[in-house]
Parts: C-alpha cells; sequence; structure tokens
C-alpha cells in the first residue's frame, strides 16, 4: 500500500486531550503530554487511518493493531520497528485559530 494520495487531501478534525495519543497509520504517533485539550486538523491521504487511544496503551495498541486498524504499515514486521522521537514543546494560545501548521515529510500535516 502506498501513502501517495490518490485523491484530494481532506481534513479529519478531532479534540485531543492531555495524556493522549494519536497514531496516523501505524507511521506516526503523536502524544499530547501536557496542556489543555486542543483541536487538531490532519491533512493525510484517504488510506491513512487515525486513531485516537490514552497515552498508556499507545504502544499496545500499536503492538496488536498494526496492518489492521493501523494502516498503511512501515514494513510487514511493525515489531521490529523503532520509532525516532521528536520533542516539540508547542504554546497554544489561542483556541479558536490554528497556531501551529506540524508537516510530517511524505506523509502531511496537521494543524493545531
Amino acid at each position: 500500500m502506498t501513502v501517495l494520495p490518490s485523491k484530494r487531501i481532506q481534513c479529519f478534525s478531532m479534540n485531543i486531550k492531555q495524556g493522549y495519543s494519536v497514531w496516523l497509520g501505524a507511521l506516526c504517533r503523536i502524544d499530547v503530554l501536557s496542556g489543555a485539550e486542543k483541536y487538531f486538523n490532519f491533512y493525510v491521504p484517504q488510506n491513512v487511518t487515525i486513531h485516537r487511544t490514552p497515552f498508556d496503551r499507545a504502544d499496545e495498541v500499536y503492538h496488536q493493531r498494526a496492518g489492521t486498524l493501523l494502516r498503511p504499515t512501515y514494513n510487514t514486521n511493525p515489531e521490529d520497528m523503532e520509532f525516532v522521537k521528536h520533542p516539540v514543546q508547542l504554546e497554544c494560545t489561542d483556541f479558536s485559530h490554528a497556531n501551529f501548521d506540524v508537516s510530517i515529510e511524505g506523509l502531511g500535516w496537521f494543524s493545531i
């Protein structure tokens, strides 16, 4: 499966509370470690699933659901995958406007 879009990329929106993680397929994990509830807009190809889960269950969800609920995967052995962490601290001051756009090379982007 490819992540290259075959149709127009559409926006998928959700609220994410502190202590939750979001999986973009089995390719990227976004953890909200602190702060108030935020409104996220995700812009990824339609074949990339978006799944919100509590932070303490995120690893378990990945190992159980990579390739099924979380798709696509990076390789055929998701349990062998090691993710590179990129800590980012953002100050979101106004909930009514997107404060930041974060790009994920080769996958898409999200707005907070």
